[in-house]
């Protein structure tokens, strides 16, 4: 009787066997690949800077001396304010390049300065500021700088006064 159960069992013991089915020890088995990682987002202060007569390459001069290369759509832009103090942001490229993706002038000259779109209002003249959309009011603007209402520029010195120190970044944001 053992025997007639054994046969019984012959069948399925070699279907079993000759199963191909993919198991969790098989080698064919691979965990999903993970998901790529966004690329950190840096922040610099500096001075922006050329490499000599060209305007590019630009750098930024940051803390303690050192330069980082520029590079990106808005260099365009930066290559406008050389020589300002600037705050931006961006991400390295495989050439240790800062990729510019924002900046916002804070100082030239020594002098704190406002980053915005120029803006004609029922009273004058105001800057929206990048730095958080509020309007400042701009006393005594000289002509040139009233030629560019809708672009971004910035101007430097006291809020009560004319401004010391100007220049058109351009584009509106």
């Amino acid at each position: 009787m053992l025997r007639h159960r054994l046969f019984a069992l012959l069948p399925a013991v070699l279907l079993i066997a000759c199963n191909d089915a993919t198991t969790a020890t098989s080698p064919k088995a691979t965990a999903p690949a993970p998901p790529p990682v966004a690329p950190a987002i840096l922040s610099y202060t500096g001075v922006i800077e050329t490499s000599g007569a060209d305007l590019i390459p630009l750098y930024i001069r940051v803390e303690g001396g050192s330069r980082i290369a520029l590079a990106g759509a808005e260099t365009v832009r930066l290559a406008n304010v050389v020589g300002a103090e600037v705050t931006l942001r961006g991400t390295m490229d495989a050439a240790d390049a800062l990729i510019v993706e924002s900046f916002r002038v804070v100082s030239v000259a020594g002098l704190e300065a406002a980053d915005g779109v120029l803006v004609k209002t029922a009273d004058g003249y105001a800057l929206r500021l990048l730095l958080d959309g509020s309007m400042l009011t701009l006393i005594d603007l000289p002509d040139e700088l009233k030629a560019h209402v809708g672009e971004r520029v910035w101007v430097a010195g006291p809020t009560d006064a004319a401004p010391v120190l100007y220049g058109v970044i351009g584009g509106t944001t």
